[in-house]
């Protein structure tokens, strides 16, 4: 099924859950064993797709179980402005083992541009940023912190 037209949050949700499943899988394409959640929330004006990635599947595998320690931990916002949705980028870096003994980690920008459009130009734009952090990841491999913990997810 294909999107088309405006966003409407009265529309049956299907759409929206099909969506959902579509950006979850395009992540797992690039991170077969990494951690994605996607779930709808309703919001006190408008309801919302709250989105989470995690180079890390399984939390006993994270430093302290913590999902924020995940070193490529994201979480975005989907949501309608003006009837067209809008995908933003609300916290996340791919975090990287440093050279200052200050530092426990540096971090690496995983750009994002806040996106408008219907569900096809979202869920494309997903797809090309994941395949993006993909690269990322792979140029960065054993600079990742906690690298050889986490050597079976990169």
């Amino acid at each position: 099924m294909t999107f088309k037209g405006s966003v409407d949050f009265n529309e049956p949700v299907d759409l929206y859950i099909q969506l959902m499943n579509e950006i979850k899988a395009s992540f797992h394409e690039q991170f077969p064993n990494g951690y994605c959640y996607v779930g709808m929330n309703k919001g006190l004006c408008e309801n919302t797709i709250g989105l989470s990635i995690g180079l890390v599947g399984d939390i006993k595998d994270v430093t302290s179980q913590i999902r924020h320690n995940d070193p490529m931990y994201h979480t975005f916002l989907i949501f309608t402005v003006n009837g067209a949705l809008s995908a933003e980028l609300c916290h996340g870096s791919l975090k990287v083992k440093t050279t200052n003994r200050l530092y426990a980690m540096e971090s690496v920008k995983t750009k994002f541009i806040k996106t408008k459009g219907d569900q096809t130009k979202i869920l494309n734009m997903y797809k090309k940023w994941f395949a993006k952090l993909k690269a990322i990841v792979t140029e960065q491999g054993d600079n990742i912190y906690c690298a050889e913990q986490y050597k079976d997810y990169i």
